[in-house]
């Protein structure tokens, strides 16, 4: 009997054999699977390039499954994903992919962005805090990170940090700049001021507001009292809107002078403004300065905030007993008299704070604004301080509105309809023209013409009495 094949050498060649016919039969059962993979490759390369994004990702995502050993294929449907407004579909790419293969640098970006926009707010800022810890710069990076210092997770220092990285990638980014010198402001003022000049002569969009900023700031400078100059700034923050970095300034100004009343008495303003009650630091500025216009005056904006007409005439009437020269202050009286139902004493003080400043257009259109509001002395009292204002200041948005407006409510409709056009022309932006032209189109029974001004109107107006009138006037005529 032949025994050769039961000997070891020839028992290990055996299963060998075996194995091999297996690894051919396993290539041959796999080749189609591994082809249609190949071929999604292709279909999700040329629907990136077309920009069929969610083509795209379904692609990449079929491709994955029949290539399990290219993890990249799960990162770039993510990445597909997210480009197609799915950011839940690109998060659960995305993670598969740093599962298995990990993410590339711009994987991991865009990690972050899927976290973000499904609400992982905070995920997401640790993933780009992260992926910058290790060493990774880029423009998109730097953009995440001040948009979130910025906003937000605010961190003053980490905002410029991310700021100052951004411009030295992107040196022409007018914006960043912008943004940079507002953040300096509190911190370095005169780099501040620098940086806004820039940002003005880089964007001339920019350059209204920087000059207004840089005004405030060359003001501070000049003075010699440190709390004094923190004020201004803050004040100067405050008037574009920067409630935040004022409220910082309003602090830093009583930090370094504790009697500083006027410093208390706006942060307690700011603080309002930044969604918090304030009345504490209203209660010490009145305690350090109960003979301060401006405190008495900001403390009749707290009361009128609350609805506490009487409390606020009270403050306001002090306010002007104590500066009866100063024309904003009768207007702040006007209103509390306003809101207390007291309109002929109201339309009285709006008056007089046009004879003590008769050569500044704010006044005009403030006492037109009233006659409107109200419907009381249209005629004969709101459209001709509302024509003064635009004599005085005929490119100021806000004074071709209020004419227009007014002429709506006297209906003279083309003179209406040409002033409001005038002020969207000046300012496309400005939400209550929209918001009037509206209103004209809808008087005139023209429902097509007046839904992008609404839209337009709610959206630029979101957090103003103008978006909210806009939102209701959309849902009563296009339900």
């Amino acid at each position: 009997m032949d025994n050769r094949y039961n000997t070891p050498m020839a028992a290990s060649r055996t299963p060998a054999r075996v194995l091999g016919v297996l690894f051919l039969l396993l290539v041959l059962v796999s080749a189609p699977s591994t082809l249609l993979g190949l071929q999604d490759v292709q279909q999700a390369d040329r629907a990136w390039r077309a920009g069929l994004y969610e083509v795209s990702a379904t692609h990449y995502q079929n491709a994955a499954r029949r290539l399990p050993w290219r993890g990249d294929l799960w990162e770039r449907a993510g990445l597909a994903a997210l480009r197609a407004g799915q950011p839940d579909r690109a998060l659960d790419f995305l993670q598969r992919a740093d599962r298995s293969a990990g993410l590339s640098p711009e994987g991991r970006l865009a990690l972050g962005d899927a976290l973000w926009q499904e609400g992982n707010r905070l995920q997401a800022l640790k993933t780009w805090e992260t992926l910058h810890a290790d060493g990774f710069l880029s423009e998109d990076l730097y953009r995440r990170l001040a948009m979130v210092y910025d906003g937000p997770f605010f961190n003053f220092p980490a905002a410029i940090e991310a700021y100052r990285g951004l411009l030295t990638l992107s040196p022409q980014d007018a914006g960043a700049r912008y943004r940079l010198g507002l953040l300096l402001t509190v911190e370095s003022p005169s780099e501040a001021f620098t940086e806004l000049n820039r940002a003005a002569q880089e964007d001339p969009s920019l350059a209204t507001s920087a000059q207004e900023m840089t005004l405030a700031l060359g003001a501070a400078l000049s003075q010699d009292d440190e709390a004094y100059r923190f004020a201004r700034i803050g004040q100067g923050l405050a008037a574009l809107g920067e409630w935040r970095l004022a409220e910082m300034a309003f602090a830093r100004a009583h930090e370094v002078n504790t009697a500083y009343a006027e410093a208390w008495a706006l942060h307690g303003e700011a603080a309002q403004h930044l969604g918090t009650d304030g009345r504490a630091y209203l209660d010490e500025a009145l305690r350090l300065g109960p003979d301060s216009p401006l405190v008495r005056v900001l403390r009749g904006l707290y009361w009128q905030r609350r609805g506490d007409a009487a409390r606020a005439v009270n403050e306001l009437e002090r306010a002007v007993a104590l500066e009866p020269q100063n024309p904003a202050w009768r207007v702040a009286l006007g209103e509390a008299y306003a809101q207390a139902g007291e309109i002929p004493a109201a339309l009285a003080e709006y008056r007089y704070a046009t004879e003590l400043a008769p050569q500044e257009a704010l006044y005009w259109r403030l006492l037109a604004a009233f006659c409107v509001h109200y419907g009381v002395h249209l005629e004969d009292v709101g459209l001709p301080a509302a024509q003064r204002a635009v004599l005085l200041a005929p490119e100021t948005p806000s004074s071709l509105d209020i004419l227009g407006w007014a002429y709506l409510h006297l209906g003279q409709i083309d003179e209406a309809k040409m002033y409001l056009q005038r002020a969207l022309d000046a300012d496309p932006d400005l939400a209550a023209a929209h918001l009037h032209m509206a209103v004209l189109y809808l008087q005139q029974g023209q429902l097509a013409p007046a839904y992008p001004h609404l839209l337009r109107a709610r959206d630029l107006g979101a957090d103003a009495p103008e978006g909210q009138q806009a939102e209701e006037l959309i849902r009563r005529y296009f339900p």
